[in-house]
């Protein structure tokens, strides 16, 4: 059976409705998937009990922390919708505290499945549905869809593709819980790059002004901090305290980076930094990096480095995609580095101010 999982290209197995009476079958599956020399993820569920956390690290990739996030009580008759509720979905803050510290790379706490994605079927309002998918962002949850694929809502489709909320997922770090309070809760972490993520979340039914301090949330001291807003995509900066207005039940997911730490950057999650894309902030703005070809290579007993040409494209409208295809070929002998130029491709445009 399990020879057969792997010659079928099987990537995601999910054990459902087990629990810590069932370690001994867990262990049985564990050992045979691995034996297979085919790395299969094993998903454990559901509403896995705290108290054999070690044991889920030990034996599984993830494991549901919790029962099922759809409201079964919440369809109108003869519907499957609405999806879920905000009570299911804020019932989540408790889980995502508690849980941190037994997440990390290879194993994940799984807060269970995302269900935006269908518009107003989702049960969830737009700041609301921002709310889930930062949620589980902060907390490197897996990401697995629970809506119907075939009626996608475009503007639901955006808050999915949004490349910067899914990087925060992609860290495999385990965000904090630093505030729980009647009206909002805050939860952060720092990445490997020293940046840090943060979600200011109004649990509250009104608009509600949220704040934290840069050392607060564990940063270095600075003369200035800059501000990325994931969902809205603005820019500011701040001398210490990081706020903002957040909508009834919704979210800021910001990014915070100290300005005067200079040049800053961080691999795209998945890549090597000798092949692959990056990102660097200089300054107040982010740019979009492309590398081919590996900056070192092995001779011998020892390592030698390789000539590194740094490509620039020219003129408005253009990235380095119109000069990759050309340059491509001479990854094999050389390192070859691509960047868009502020305000082209996927780098940021900055401030006119700091023009």
């Amino acid at each position: 059976l399990f020879r057969s999982f792997a010659s079928w290209g099987i990537d995601y197995l999910k054990l459902d409705g087990v629990g810590s009476f069932d370690i001994p079958d867990i262990q049985a599956w564990s050992r045979a998937l691995r034996q297979t020399g085919r790395r299969i993820h094993l998903e454990l569920s559901s509403a896995l009990d705290i108290g054999d956390a070690a044991t889920w690290k030990q034996y599984a990739n993830g494991w549901r922390t919790g029962g099922d996030i759809e409201c079964y009580t919440c369809a109108a008759a003869g519907r499957s919708y609405p999806l879920t509720s905000w009570a299911d979905v804020s019932s989540r803050f408790g889980q995502v505290a508690a849980w941190q510290p037994d997440g990390g790379p290879g194993g994940f706490n799984d807060y269970d499945s995302i269900e935006v994605g269908n518009g107003r079927d989702d049960g969830l309002t737009p700041p609301e549905r921002q709310t889930q998918l930062s949620l589980w962002a902060l907390a490197a949850s897996p990401l697995i869809l629970g809506t119907d694929l075939t009626r996608l809502d475009p503007a639901d489709l955006a808050l999915l593709e949004n490349r910067d909320v899914i990087a925060v997922d992609q860290d495999a770090i385990d965000a904090d819980r630093i505030a729980d309070t009647a009206t909002y809760q805050i939860f952060a972490k720092t990445e490997k790059n020293g940046d840090v993520a943060v979600g200011l979340f109004n649990t509250s039914g009104g608009r509600e002004a949220i704040s934290v301090s840069a050392s607060a949330l564990g940063l270095k001291a600075s003369p200035e901090y800059l501000v990325s807003n994931l969902w809205s995509h603005q820019r500011t900066t701040t001398a210490g305290t990081v706020s903002a207005e957040v909508a009834a039940h919704g979210v800021a997911l910001l990014r915070v980076v100290p300005r005067g730490s200079g040049l800053a950057w961080a691999s795209e999650p998945g890549r090597r930094c000798h092949g692959g894309r990056m990102r660097i902030s200089l300054g107040d703005v982010s740019l979009w990096f492309d590398v081919s070809g590996p900056s070192v290579i092995p001779q011998g007993d020892t390592t030698v480095e390789r000539p590194v040409v740094v490509a620039v494209h020219g003129g408005p409208g253009l990235d380095h995609m119109t000069v990759k295809s050309a340059l491509g070929p001479l990854a094999e002998d050389i390192q070859v580095v691509y960047f868009d130029l502020r305000g082209h491709g996927r780098s940021d445009r900055s401030r006119a101010e700091f023009w």
